[in-house]
């Protein structure tokens, strides 16, 4: 524990947030101190370091738990961290993108691809995407698909033939 409490408080590996938040959890898990609440316990952990460095709070949804388990047996097993890593890195991803999603669109509009959305412009959806992963459009993730709506995109058109 006394380990466990040093690269919580010190990070002497100097780990990125989301490295130190999936090592802590599973180094808690591991060591499993309590009779009960060792995992809700290892999560707020998680949590916390990915809080105090800017990340929202990251939910492990309970469809996810089997992936959960798997990715920590992976650990036990091989001593491969990569699996956890990954699934934490992936769960806040999805926490992120909740969390910039845009206002939802009014009845009369839906998302659509930006490849859908291309075909009315001058642009590639490869330009559109660019765009959303840097902010400069409102768009949502699902998936590998990033989406948004004709409203947006031809704002953005004509922003740019303003100009």
């Amino acid at each position: 524990m006394k380990e466990l409490l040093n690269t919580l408080n010190n990070n002497p590996d100097e780990l990125r947030p989301i490295e130190l938040a999936a090592q802590i959890h599973y180094d808690f898990a591991w060591i499993h101190p309590f009779e009960d609440g060792n995992g809700r316990m290892s999560r707020l952990l998680l949590n916390l370091i990915l809080v105090r460095n800017g990340y929202p709070f990251v939910v492990i949804k309970s469809v996810d738990k089997p992936q959960y388990l798997r990715a920590l047996r992976e650990m036990d097993i091989s001593g491969n961290f990569n699996p956890f890593l990954i699934y934490v890195s992936r769960c806040t991803e999805q926490t992120l993108d909740l969390y910039l999603m845009p206002e939802k669109p009014s009845k009369k509009e839906e998302f659509l691809s930006l490849a859908k959305l291309a075909k009315g412009t001058t642009y590639s959806a490869e330009y559109l995407s660019l765009l959303a992963r840097k902010g400069r459009i409102d768009a949502i993730k699902e998936g590998k698909t990033w989406k948004s709506t004709k409203k947006t995109i031809d704002a953005y058109v004509e922003e740019q033939n303003g100009k």
